[in-house]
């Protein structure tokens, strides 16, 4: 996860299924990396990004890139002090 757009100062929090993974990290042009697995008994896992400010510029933004194997999906997320960022993976 990147800061999107202009580098600004935005700061987040991840949770993951509930489970808080990063409090308050700064996104720059260098990634935050997070390892996930999904819960094998849920069909949706959910990752969200809650806003710990507006950035410089608001609103908070931040770009996701997805891997999967060889797979590959990049996912822009905004975020502010009235909603938060999320994104869930769906089991098929």
């Amino acid at each position: 996860m990147y800061d999107d757009g202009y580098i600004n100062d935005d700061i987040v929090s991840v949770y993951y299924n509930g489970k808080l993974l990063l409090s308050n990290k700064k996104l720059t042009d260098k990634p935050l990396t997070l390892n996930l697995t999904a819960d094998p008994d849920k069909t949706e896992n959910e990752l969200l990004i809650s806003p710990e400010n507006k950035g410089n510029i608001p609103p908070n933004t931040a770009l996701m890139v997805e891997t999967e194997g060889t797979s590959r999906t990049k996912v822009r997320i905004t975020s502010d002090a009235n909603k938060n960022g999320v994104v869930l993976f769906t089991k098929k």
